[in-house]
């Protein structure tokens, strides 16, 4: 049986359509497949939790169809449950973990491997614990967990009526570049202080930190190469205050990875990250955005396995 969670409001309603599309397919209903439609934030998280305590005896799959904000609640409701699948198929507006694992399929084609022909792979993900999560626990991420400039812009981004006005005019491809836009002019750098592998970093101020799982993020940008998913360590990348020219000098050069050349960029390996500040951090996780003063991100005990075309 495999169980498909789709976020219909996910790249403009087009994983809806992608999803139609592979209802008709002959194999969705001779490998039973169960569709469930996710209707609010953190429904996809809910739906898996309680669809793996229901269906675990016959379960061989649990399929994304959305965005990588719906990947990041589904992997969060499979945290307890390590031992069962997971697979995307891409259908929001960045999809990133798809090119982290450098997958080479979409949509129907890609669904008909999953069920079919899938390569099954393991993936290192990271795990994370905010200062006000203690009733909560860790969480997990499949792409980055970010803070300063990329939290206060994926906030904007997430903002309804910023996006209401973006399909106004159709420029929601555009999402963060106009998120960009709109945060930098008032945008200050983070105090922020670091822990890396158990070594105290006193940084004093930065525009940017980025503990990353693989090399993209935000729509394509190669914030960290050489970043591997399959490896056992972070790629954590540090921007140090820059003026206002520079940075976005910095989002233009990222999509190449040529921003790594900036004497301002910091790039470093590590299996644990603690995060400390005086202040509220702006971040984000896989495109879920929060404020916190501290945060300690290891990667998860135990590798997430993925079904892949």
């Amino acid at each position: 049986m495999y169980i498909i969670i789709v976020n219909p409001e996910a790249g403009q309603k087009s994983a809806d359509k992608l999803f139609q599309k592979i209802q008709k397919e002959p194999l969705f209903k001779s490998k039973n497949c169960r569709s469930f439609y996710t209707s609010y934030k953190g429904h996809a998280e809910k739906l898996t939790r309680q669809l793996i305590e229901i269906h675990k005896e016959v379960l061989q799959c649990v399929i994304v169809i959305g965005g990588d904000g719906t990947f990041h609640e589904v992997i969060n409701g499979l945290k307890e449950n390590p031992e069962f699948p997971v697979a995307f198929i891409p259908a929001g507006s960045g999809n990133d973990f798809s090119r982290g694992i450098s997958s080479s399929q979409d949509g129907v084609e890609l669904f008909r491997s999953i069920v079919v022909t899938p390569q099954i792979i393991r993936v290192n993900h990271g795990s994370y614990r905010l200062q006000q999560s203690s009733r909560t626990g860790k969480r997990v991420f499949a792409n980055s967990i970010g803070f300063g400039l990329d939290g206060k812009v994926v906030e904007v981004a997430n903002n309804p009526l910023f996006r209401k006005w973006l399909r106004r005019f159709h420029l929601s491809s555009f999402r963060y570049i106009f998120a960009l836009l709109k945060v930098l002019p008032k945008y200050k750098p983070i105090q922020v202080d670091l822990k890396i592998d158990g070594r105290k970093l006193s940084l004093g101020k930065a525009s940017l930190l980025s503990i990353t799982n693989h090399p993209f993020y935000g729509k394509g940008m190669k914030i960290a190469p050489g970043a591997h998913i399959m490896s056992p360590r972070f790629k954590v990348v540090l921007i140090k205050p820059l003026k206002k020219w520079k940075l976005l000098m910095f989002f233009l050069l990222v999509f190449t990875g040529q921003h790594t050349k900036l004497k301002e960029v910091s790039l470093m390996d590590a299996e644990s990250v603690e995060v400390f500040s005086s202040s509220p951090l702006p971040y984000q996780a896989d495109g879920q955005h929060g404020a916190t003063f501290y945060c300690k991100i290891d990667k998860a005990e135990v590798p997430l396995t993925v079904m892949k075309g």
